[in-house]
């Protein structure tokens, strides 16, 4: 556990940073400037600030994965990995090496130098190095970044399992709205240098006043999983109290997280069971703010859960809708399944 109060003052930046960080992933969100990797190299211990981190259950050292990779050029890849454990006591060491060296698939460039690597390979080559700590508290500043789309939510996935296996407590920045939500247990919004609200990310992407109720608002739902009914590749699901169909998850996963975007939910008064599009989601309007000149977005009652749409104007002038009407969202993609 993380317990932080500290204030950073720098020229014209101030960055006040209060919050009890608990075991699992906690990713910092807020626009450029905000204080995010500030916060990180304070928590490193690269950057002094008037206060106090004070941790509980682990000892002081970190596992530190700064934006840009920054081996070691002198070393190759096995050595780089190995650096930070050379510090750490036989008895203390707690990590799998190989199963950390096979997740990140490195075994193949374990002789080679850094120059001899492509930026996507020396970031990984970076996390393990920060994993290979042996540190209860890791800390991870764009450690995706430069990775192509299916490597990041692979690693991603695996990185989740491990830290909830080793009850390991991860603050997390990244610039990518899915991954934050994708991987966050819990999300801590900084803007203006002041964390503004720290909170699930369920709750943190369902909150009107929040970062992420824009033009590129997403919804997180929990999701059961049906794999007795599995039709034409996809499998069914009860979410928010409604059947869904979704991509069968090859992992054979029961409980998910499914990530809704705004844009991919179409609004109907009716079912339409002769439409191509599968998911049908019984939801009532709650209310809905203009995104711009020809779009706006609704907040939707999905039992206890919202959802949200991003709709035309125009449509919203056509269904003439109100407060409390009773409509059906139609779910074309439903991407980002992770475990829950």
């Amino acid at each position: 556990m993380l317990h932080c109060d500290f204030a950073v003052r720098r020229g014209n930046f101030a960055l006040q940073f209060k919050a009890a960080i608990a075991p699992g992933i906690t990713a910092l969100w807020g626009e450029s400037g905000a204080g995010k990797t500030t916060a990180l190299r304070v928590l490193a211990g690269l950057e002094s600030a008037e206060g106090a981190v004070t941790v509980t259950g682990a000892k002081p050292v970190v596992g530190y994965a700064p934006q840009g990779a920054r081996l070691f050029p002198h070393l190759n890849v096995l050595d780089n990995l190995r650096f930070g454990a050379k510090r750490v006591p036989a008895a203390q060491q707690w990590c799998d090496e190989n199963e950390i060296i096979a997740a990140l698939g490195l075994g193949d460039w374990l002789t080679r130098k850094p120059h001899e690597l492509s930026g996507g390979q020396q970031q990984r080559v970076a996390l393990g190095r920060a994993l290979l700590n042996h540190s209860k508290v890791l800390l991870l500043d764009e450690p995706f970044s430069a990775l192509d789309n299916t490597t990041r939510q692979q690693l991603g996935a695996w990185l989740k399992g491990w830290v909830q296996r080793h009850a390991v407590t991860c603050v997390l920045v990244s610039h990518a709205r899915d991954e934050v939500l994708q991987l966050a247990d819990e999300v801590i919004w900084l803007a203006d240098g002041i964390v503004q609200q720290q909170t699930c990310a369920l709750t943190m992407a369902a909150n009107w006043r929040g970062p992420f109720a824009d033009h590129q608002a997403c919804a997180v739902l929990p999701a059961q999983i049906d794999h007795q009914r599995v039709e034409c590749g996809l499998v069914a699901a009860q979410c928010a109290g409604a059947e869904l169909w979704l991509a069968a998850d090859a992992q054979h996963r029961e409980r998910v997280r499914l990530l809704i975007h705004a844009r991919d939910v179409a609004l109907s008064r009716d079912r339409l069971s002769q439409a191509s599009i599968q998911n049908a989601m019984p939801v009532e309007v709650d209310e809905w703010r203009t995104l711009d000149s020809s779009s706006v977005l609704l907040r939707l009652r999905a039992g206890e859960h919202v959802l949200w749409a991003q709709i035309t104007e125009r449509a919203l002038r056509q269904l003439q809708l109100q407060a409390g009407d009773k409509l059906f969202a139609l779910i074309k993609a439903v991407a980002m399944v992770r475990n829950d």
